[in-house]
């Protein structure tokens, strides 16, 4: 009876194979042990003999040594190529009630299934060739795919085309098999990623998939940092090493992730005790000051870190956490900060520290350095000119302020009419360019015969005449500081530029925009310099006030809300330029910058973090992209707008977080890219609000509490 469920997929493949003679078979099965098992490299693997894998590890608290980090994703040379970390549910297509994680196989049930395997695929068995190997992984994978109703021979096919593509040098290829079994069965997924990376040896197919290979290999690594796990990580940049042998860019990024995880573990060593110190001694000076650093340079938790710095029993150190904590808006005030930290290296003698000092310097000379002159800029640049710096992505740091106190962002409210005839709603915004299409600016607003009204106040790293430049459909108006400083109120335009005096005092700012019918959109940027280029006014010049909201409520960024950002130099995601935050996918850049000293031309942008879904529900997602826009929700590429327009799809969406990654790409000209949902039956098209979006899914599980 277990020969005859278990084998009823791989049956009907049997019967339609081309079978070889029995003594073949023979030989083809010792071949399969070494293909579906694979070379033991670990102890209690998957590709142990008992195949007793780990299961699945349930959601923890998020903590620095155990961050959320389920959003790593595969930076390959093709831009098309899906996240592999993030795997697609695969459900038994008869099934009625609610997907269940199934138990692994039993060793007597995966044994006929075996069997199966070894007769369905003798011929392709005997070749031992990466390119064989690779078409072997995929057929198996496809198979796996296609045996939903039968788990051991979806088990077995799975484990044997990720086996096989290990053997080709695919790691692309063979984590996807991994994640597609750790979807259907209760296994953790990293350590089987683990085991198979650090057995592989030799070249794939061709230089280009060995840089796939590698370049997935390096995401492995980072999570395994994240999990603290550093001596799998430094074994695993070793051996990634000569598949990066054929890109410059590439091995440089392996030899500086290989000093980071040197440097981290070194570091996780060394502040073990301290953290044991703090559980009987919160206050302690000494142990603040290690648990803080790390926690801040080493892990990027910031929030958490910098309260710890500023009871340090280093003067020097307590003085960058109060000046970090301010949130310095100022060229002056960031350059203070840049110095602090500088001088802080100059005075370690651990290069390692230091080097970490200089990095956090040069996060902050970046924020100042457009603006400074003369000796300054000159003595800045040439600082960062001597450094490499990794920074790591992290929630920017709010410090939640007292009741009518400014805090980051726009005040966004939305109305039905053309000129602010019925309030619909409001919500805390952090930039003045967005691309509605033909959706509505927010929820329960109409999708034509509308107006937006962002407020709050505006202030520029220092004094000096501004030039902006606004794109808008239809009209749009500006008022700072009380006065009139633009007016375009009827009919669209596509860009008009005036200029004003700002100075690093907040001066109040009132951006209003009217839509009459059909496409609505509306922007406004900064001209860098005196040149034509331009850049979206960056989120760090607006404030608003924290009271005054609907309902009495405080509005305020914080929480893991919004979605890690990761801007790239070209159009395949292999030359991280910048990493951070952002607040939703909603950008109409036209031909501007997304950040300062960001190209606006071939450049690609990955956003990566979690979708809070409000209610069970089929979802209609629509994507408007100029030039290339991807979406993957639980690892499922649901949209792939390849070129200047607009997609739309219609999904069943459960109620809770869900993995997303979006991929935007840029070739030259104009540019925009954004996310909208409606609920069928339900709400009408519109920008998903940054209230959705998290960077862990531990963060939306909170916000999904406190909603009820």
């Amino acid at each position: 009876m277990v020969f005859s469920t278990a084998g009823n997929a791989l049956s009907r493949l049997f019967r339609t194979a081309v079978i070889q003679p029995a003594s073949g078979c023979i030989a083809c099965a010792l071949l399969l042990i070494v293909i579906a098992f694979g070379p033991i490299v670990e102890a209690k693997n998957i590709f142990d003999d008992d195949w007793t894998p780990a299961a699945a590890k349930k959601d923890e608290p998020r903590t620095a040594a155990n961050p959320d980090k389920g959003l790593a994703s595969n930076p390959t040379a093709k831009p098309n190529t899906p996240p592999v970390l993030i795997p697609t549910a695969l459900r038994p297509q008869n099934a009625t009630a609610p997907f269940k994680v199934r138990p692994v196989p039993s060793k007597a049930e995966q044994t006929p299934s075996r069997k199966l395997m070894a007769e369905v695929y003798a011929t392709e068995l005997a070749d031992h060739s990466p390119a064989a190997r690779k078409s072997l992984a995929t057929k198996l994978f496809e198979a796996g795919q296609a045996s939903v109703d039968t788990p051991a021979d979806q088990f077995v096919l799975f484990m044997g085309a990720s086996s096989a593509a290990r053997e080709a040098i695919d790691l692309p290829l063979c984590f996807k098999a991994i994640d597609a079994a750790a979807v259907a069965f209760d296994i953790d997924a990293l350590p089987l990623k683990s085991a198979a990376a650090l057995g592989i040896a030799g070249h794939g197919v061709s230089p280009e998939s060995d840089l796939q290979s590698c370049q997935v290999g390096i995401t492995l690594a980072e999570e395994l940092m994240a999990r603290d796990d550093y001596m799998s990580a430094s074994r695993l940049t070793a051996i990634l090493r000569p598949l990066a042998e054929s890109d410059q860019a590439t091995l440089q990024h392996l030899q500086s992730l290989a000093r980071q995880i040197e440097v981290e573990r070194n570091e996780s060593t060394a502040v073990a005790k301290h953290q044991e110190k703090l559980k009987a001694a919160p206050d302690d000076p000494t142990a603040n000051l290690a648990v803080g650093r790390y926690l801040c340079l080493i892990k990027g938790d910031w929030d958490r870190g910098l309260p710890m710095l500023v009871k340090a029993a280093d003067p020097a150190i307590q003085a960058v956490a109060k000046a970090e904590i301010a949130s310095p808006s100022s060229t002056t005030d960031q350059k203070r900060v840049g110095d602090l930290w500088w001088e802080l290296s100059t005075a370690n003698t651990a290069v390692s520290i230091a080097t970490l000092y200089k990095n956090r310097a040069a996060y902050w000379y970046r924020q100042c350095e457009p603006n400074l002159t003369g000796l300054t800029a000159m003595a800045v640049k040439n600082r960062l000119a001597t450094l490499e710096v990794r920074e790591k992505p992290s929630t920017p740091v709010v410090v939640r302020p007292a009741k009518s106190q400014l805090i980051p962002g726009l005040r966004l409210e939305y109305f039905e009419g053309e000129n602010f005839e019925k309030k619909i709603g409001e919500r805390l915004d952090a930039k003045v360019a967005s691309w509605w299409g033909d959706g509505a600016p927010g929820p329960g607003a109409p999708v034509d015969r509308f107006s937006v009204r962002w407020s709050g106040f505006i202030r520029m790293p220092r004094k000096a005449i501004y030039q902006f430049s606004i794109r808008s459909d239809d009209g749009s108006r500006v008022f700072i500081g009380g006065k009139s400083v633009f007016d375009h109120w009827k009919g669209g335009f596509d860009r008009k530029a005036f200029e004003v005096e700002l100075t690093t005092e907040p001066q109040p700012f009132v951006f209003e925009m009217t839509d009459q019918v059909n496409n609505s959109h509306a922007g406004l940027f900064l001209h860098v310099g005196a040149t034509e280029k331009m850049m979206v006014v960056p989120p760090s010049c607006f404030s608003v006030e924290s009271s005054g909201w609907d309902n009495g409520a405080t509005a305020t960024w914080g929480d893991g809300q919004g979605l890690e950002r990761t801007i790239y130099g070209d159009e395949k995601f292999l030359k991280p330029l910048a990493r951070g935050w952002d607040t939703n996918i909603d950008w109409g850049f036209w031909h501007a910058s997304i950040a300062e000293g960001m190209p606006q031309e071939h450049v690609s942008i990955r956003w990566r973090g979690f979708l809070l879904i409000p209610a069970t529900a089929e979802y209609q997602l629509t994507a408007y992209a100029d030039d290339i826009l991807k979406v993957w929700i639980d690892g499922k590429l649901l949209i792939d707008d390849d070129r200047h327009g607009k997609e739309e799809v219609t999904v069943k969406l459960e109620m809770g977080p869900h993995p997303i990654v979006t991929d935007f790409i840029n070739g030259d000209g104009d540019a925009l890219a954004s996310l909208h949902w409606a609920q069928v039956d339900g709400f009408v098209e519109h920008p998903i609000p940054p209230s959705n979006f998290f960077t862990s899914r531990d963060a939306a599980l909170r916000a999904m509490k406190k909603k009820k």
